[in-house]
């Protein structure tokens, strides 16, 4: 049981931190997000952050970041256009800044691959972490290794490597 609530854990990070790469990015470029989720289907909780819901869903085995424009966007209604009063007071449709298709397209680019980076930033964070604690490598940090057999005349023997048995009738 412990198991399974590991990985359930770890993957849930995973998750988050995937779709949190998505969200920042994309607000960062000021795009519209209607919603970070944590999971699918149907929200249990959450907040407000600006115009972004920020939920957790029931089925915690995935998330996702809704963007003002994206492909099937059923939740603006908006054919990627606003209506703007210009300076002698004319009304005239220009492409709405915040709609995700009318982003440059390496804007879009690097949206898509935040949540990828962000994944690697996460893994290579955690290992360093790992390494610097030592976690879980008691064993080549103090014990000693140990030579089975070194044949003689080989490149080993030369360098004066000696086998474990040859340590112990030499000290005996």
């Amino acid at each position: 049981m412990v198991t399974i609530a590991a990985f359930l854990l770890v993957l849930g990070l995973i998750i988050l931190f995937h779709e949190f790469g998505h969200l920042v990015t994309a607000k960062a470029f000021g795009m519209r997000v209607f919603i970070f989720s944590f999971g699918f289907g149907k929200r249990l909780f959450g907040f407000k952050w600006g115009d972004t819901d920020i939920r957790v869903s029931l089925v915690p085995l995935g998330g996702y970041v809704k963007l003002e424009g994206e492909p099937e966007d059923y939740l603006s209604g908006d054919p990627g256009t606003e209506v703007v009063a210009l300076g002698d007071g004319e009304m005239v449709r220009v492409d709405n800044p915040r709609y995700f298709t009318n982003r440059p397209r390496w804007q879009r680019f690097l949206v898509y691959l935040a949540g990828p980076a962000m994944n690697a930033l996460l893994t290579i964070s955690v290992l360093t972490v790992f390494y610097m604690i030592g976690f879980a490598v008691d064993a080549s940090r103090y014990d000693r290794p140990i030579v089975g057999v070194v044949e003689r005349g080989s490149p080993a023997a030369v360098a004066g490597i000696r086998s474990a048995a040859d340590w112990i009738t030499t000290s005996a």
